[in-house]
């Protein structure tokens, strides 16, 4: 019979009751003609582009078609080539960074460094000195201004002259009026500008209005605030975010909608420092997915599907992909160790030559509470993808399993995906021995890098009495 081997992450606390885990994989839907639902694919390994300055890299951001960055306190255009390119330092001492760009003649790159703000006009990179601009908590640009967060505070925000972030006028601000709140982050989403505050959002509107621009929008308020302020990312034509209240959000028009699981929440819940969350959202292979990155791990949703899973690297409780951007028709991210930058590439199968672990905890798999024997275990993998010489010349899968709750586990055992070309290789395990009325849990693991595809799993059970 077939039995759902895993196909996202929703582990509780009490394995027993839900242990399913999906690390470094996500699931792809299949066609309904197709030999099964869903299949478990391996993601994206990362490839290195180019290493820019000593890092860790803090932002990343595209204008007039040239990718910049900045690695350390320093800011750098990068070439197609993945060669960086110094422009100049800025503010030291700070690892909050954000860019924004106007459509000026020449354009405009505001670089946030902390609460300083920098302009690079393709020619010089200097500080802005407008006695009028306060310092910005957060930037972002839409129909001609900048606009940024006021660290004075009061749900303050405010906004540059049209087509100029070196010129401020001291009355050119406004505060969040719907509450009392401090503001967190401030986003441009269908060019309504969204001010996050801790406990409520409201959503601001261009009027034209000759005295100050924006106008509140009286229908866009919504009673839930943002935990931190990089976390908010766009994208599927909607905002999402880390809810004040540790919940993931959607926002369905202006309708905060829960995304997180109760998995999801209980491991956001036991982090240390939960502000400083970090998210990005990436398209790829017609899967959207929002990436939200905490010291201690990282979860991703993937939109296409609605189910989240697990990224880590090798040695790390987290993935170490941090700033995102699609330029020069890559997907680029950078490290948040050091000042490489890699594609992300569904053909690399590791990361910069780091093993990617892949690792799958089935759910819990009960036949009724009663005693039951299983003869033989079949996953259906894609097979005969082994490397023509070393590590994954012949590439192995280990499982393992569980039949007491995941307290105690049974031997490794281990069994080939079949060396180059070997497409008849069968993934399959026999007398696997009889587990009780607290059910069994398999984990999957596996590190060499070649191709992982699961398409499914078939199982003989032989139930007997309770």
């Amino acid at each position: 019979m077939r039995v759902h081997f895993a196909s996202r992450t929703s582990a509780l606390a009490d394995e027993a009751q839900s242990s399913e885990r999906a690390v470094n994989c996500y699931t792809e839907k299949a066609p309904e003609t197709a030999k099964t639902p869903l299949t478990l694919i391996g993601t994206p390994g990362l490839k290195l582009f180019g290493t820019i300055g000593d890092g860790p890299i803090r932002a990343s951001h595209s204008m007039g078609g040239v990718w910049f960055v900045v690695s350390g306190a320093d800011l750098y255009s990068v070439d197609p080539a993945g060669t960086g390119t110094l422009i100049g330092s800025l503010s030291a001492g700070s690892n909050d960074y954000q860019m924004a760009n106007n459509l000026a003649d020449p354009q405009q790159l505001f670089i946030r460094a902390g609460n300083f703000g920098w302009i690079y006009d393709g020619t010089t990179l200097a500080q802005i000195t407008d006695a009028d601009f306060p310092g910005a908590t957060w930037v972002t640009y839409a129909d001609t201004y900048f606009l940024y967060g006021d660290p004075t505070g009061n749900g303050r925000w405010g906004l540059s002259a049209s087509l100029d972030g070196t010129s401020y006028d001291a009355l050119d601000f406004a505060t969040a009026e719907a509450s009392s709140d401090v503001l967190v982050a401030g986003v441009v989403d269908h060019r309504d500008l969204w001010l996050m505050g801790e406990k409520t959002i409201e959503v601001w509107w261009d009027s034209g209005n000759a005295d100050f621009p924006y106008e509140r929008s009286p229908q866009a308020f919504m009673e839930r605030g943002c935990k931190a302020k990089k976390s908010v990312a766009q994208d599927d034509n909607t905002v999402f975010w880390l809810g004040d209240d540790l919940i993931v959000y959607q926002a369905l028009a202006y309708v905060p909608t829960r995304i997180s699981t109760h998995a999801v929440e209980t491991a956001i819940a036991g982090y240390s420092n939960t502000s400083t969350a970090e998210a990005f959202f990436y398209t790829q292979n017609g899967h959207k997915f929002y990436v939200l990155t905490f010291a201690e791990g990282t979860w991703v949703f993937d939109a296409a599907t609605g189910l989240w899973h697990e990224r880590q690297s090798f040695g790390l409780p987290r993935w170490r992909a941090s700033t995102y951007i699609n330029i020069y028709d890559k997907h680029l991210v950078g490290d948040f160790q050091n000042g490489k930058v890699y594609e992300l590439d569904p053909d690399t199968y590791d990361e910069d030559g780091v093993t990617i672990q892949r690792r799958i905890i089935s759910p819990v798999l009960s036949v009724e509470a009663r005693r039951t024997t299983m003869p033989h275990l079949y996953l259906d993998f894609a097979t005969g993808v082994g490397l023509t010489t070393g590590q994954g010349s012949d590439p192995q899968v280990m499982l393992r399993w569980s039949d007491d709750g995941g307290d105690t586990w049974s031997n490794e055992h281990w069994r080939s995906l079949g060396k180059t070309g070997a497409k008849k290789t069968r993934v399959h395990w026999n007398r696997l021995g009889q587990f009780g009325d607290k059910g069994r849990i398999f984990e999957l693991t596996k590190s060499d890098p070649v191709e992982f595809s699961l398409l499914g799993a078939h199982a003989d059970l032989n139930p007997g009495n309770f």
